[in-house]
């Protein structure tokens, strides 16, 4: 068992990871149209903010919720002060190559944690966070962003809700990968034979191994429908495995060893997730959190996508008392 150092460093690299290959937002719904809705309700709450308005992205990875403010502001002739912490070492500028206009215009501050706002009492006017302030510690970020917020501003908060379908999807994908990566799944399987093939011997034990543990996996996807991960990775490696006269053995072992090494990030970022999600026991400390502090106007309501009524998020909207 990793331990909790090992887990730590897994998911500070896997983070940099993700931000460092171009993607604008991270954890969005598969569906195109959730997604949209998504960034609906988001330039919604923005075509309100007045000119100069002060705001906070929290977690903002590389400043997809910035980058739609700054649209929103831009389409009324309005400019905001924009500004976006995450604790991974972001530079979007450098590594996002969509949206680099509305991004200029944001200042962003990588390796800040948002239990440590590196700002003034009462810097924003608004504050705001997407599928990120509920990976913190929220007993200290929510004191930290009462702190940097002025008095009246407001907090607007999209978290993965425990029945939304980000959380289901990334449940549904870990118990996947968790299979594959077993010590004893696919992965290991297909390994054991491509150093049987760089040795060149044992190479039909190794053979019988791979295909043992493709009947497996075959019986699992029959057992957990649809499974398409298992069936795409475990279909890779049949078509090596019957054609691998035509690969050389080097190019499969590193294909197969880049690929274990992208999985194992890619579990652990869900992981993150499934561990932030806000559970009804954790939805209701936040609210009793909110409630017993320097907050007002506390509201927290699930996002659904109008079309199919699936939960999106849940929508945590409070305003910092006077």
């Amino acid at each position: 068992m990793a331990s909790a150092s090992t887990d730590v460093d897994l998911s500070r690299r896997a983070w940099q990871r993700y931000w460092q290959s171009d993607r604008l937002a991270a954890c969005m719904p598969d569906n195109p149209a959730a997604a949209a809705e998504i960034e609906r309700y988001w330039k919604g709450e923005f075509s309100g903010l007045s000119s100069g308005a002060r705001v906070l992205d929290v977690a903002t990875g590389n400043g997809v919720l910035l980058a739609w403010a700054a649209q929103s502001a831009a389409d009324r002739g309005l400019a905001l002060a924009l500004t976006g912490i995450d604790a991974a070492q972001i530079d979007p500028l450098r590594f996002v190559t969509s949206e680099q206009e509305a991004l200029r215009s944001v200042a962003f501050h990588g390796g800040v944690a948002a239990e440590r706002l590196p700002f003034g009492d009462a810097a924003f006017d608004v504050v705001v966070s997407q599928f990120g302030l509920e990976y913190s510690d929220l007993d200290v970020s929510l004191s930290e962003v009462e702190r940097v917020l002025a008095p009246g501003g407001c907090l607007r908060w999209l978290a993965h809700g425990a029945s939304s379908a980000v959380v289901v999807e990334s449940a549904e994908r870990v118990a996947q990968m968790d299979f594959l990566l077993a010590q004893d799944g696919p992965f290991a399987a297909m390994a054991f034979f491509t150093r049987a093939l760089l040795q060149g011997r044992r190479i039909a034990r190794a053979r019988d191994r791979l295909q043992a543990s493709l009947e497996v996996a075959r019986t699992y996807c029959l057992k957990n429908p649809p499974s398409e991960l298992v069936q795409q990775i475990c279909g890779s490696f049949m078509h090596m495995a019957i054609e691998n006269q035509r690969y050389h053995p080097e190019d499969i072992a590193t294909l197969v060893e880049e690929n274990r090494e992208k999985m194992r990030f890619y579990r652990r970022r869900l992981r993150d997730l499934l561990a932030a999600q806000l559970t009804p026991e954790r939805e209701s400390r936040v609210r009793e959190s909110l409630a017993v502090s320097g907050w007002r106007d506390v509201v927290m309501s699930p996002l659904a996508d109008s079309g199919t009524g699936n939960h999106l998020g849940s929508v945590i909207s409070a305003t910092r008392a006077w």
